[in-house]
């Protein structure tokens, strides 16, 4: 559908950031996301929120429709009753560190047979909507903060307090061993393998390492992530596999 078509080559990520829709009746607009954000070549699927403040007017969906895949598939996510656009903050809010939805769907928004599909930027919405917006300025404000920790942390480190650290660090024995983070993403053939690879070969030589990926198949790391690891790790190398 031409719709489904835009918000997909709107996205141009892999996996695409998760979209939110609201209502489940008529049921055919669920169905669609649902339908064209199956998983790719590389694993990758697209998360689906799927927000309904009326438990009947779900009923009355489910009732239209077989969504028993729908419901069954692990990347979908109902939030229902009254008060979602709080629920959905909150879970959403639990994990600040993934990619925020980007864009929003209304079923019951409807002109002729397309539903009234939009970024999140912009104007004012609905609830949800602004519930959406909200977590995309936490996490902004998020980042800034750890932008400047993680500039105040590494400001000091010259090339004299390096060649120091590097210098302890490979001695026989060292007490301190380097800090190695290998940031990876998971929708990817083979270099995923190597760095887990990489990782256990720079353990046998006693330095730490940790790869950073996607928790999952469906979920794309923002930059609080990485962010979140130079904070309270704070790594002496990183290693990109190319």
């Amino acid at each position: 559908m031409p719709w489904l078509e835009e918000f997909k080559r709107g996205e141009g990520m892999d996996p695409p950031r998760p979209i939110v829709v609201e209502g489940v009746l008529p049921p055919w607009v669920l169905v669609r996301f649902w339908e064209g954000t199956k998983p790719g070549i590389t694993g990758a699927r697209g998360r689906i929120w799927v927000v309904e403040d009326d438990p009947i007017e779900l009923m009355d969906g489910l009732a239209q429709a077989d969504l028993t895949e729908v419901i069954a598939d692990a990347r979908v996510t109902f939030v229902v009753g009254p008060g979602v656009a709080e629920k959905l903050r909150d879970q959403l809010g639990a994990k600040i560190e993934l990619s925020m939805p980007g864009s929003h769907v209304s079923s019951r928004a409807m002109a002729g047979s397309a539903p009234a599909t939009a970024g999140i930027a912009g104007g004012r919405g609905s609830a949800v909507v602004e519930a959406i917006r909200a977590l995309h300025t936490t996490q902004e404000a998020e980042h800034r903060r750890l932008i400047t920790e993680v500039n105040s942390i590494y400001a000091g480190r010259d090339r004299a307090w390096w060649a120091r650290r590097y210098a302890h660090a490979t001695r026989p024995a060292s007490d301190e061993p380097l800090r190695i983070l290998l940031p990876v993403s998971r929708y990817s053939t083979f270099v995923r393998h190597s760095a887990s690879d990489v990782a256990e070969s720079l353990r046998a030589m006693g330095h730490e390492a940790r790869v950073l990926s996607e928790p999952d198949d469906a979920s794309r790391l923002a930059s609080i992530a990485y962010l979140r690891e130079f904070a309270s790790w704070k790594p002496d190398l990183v290693v990109l596999i190319n």
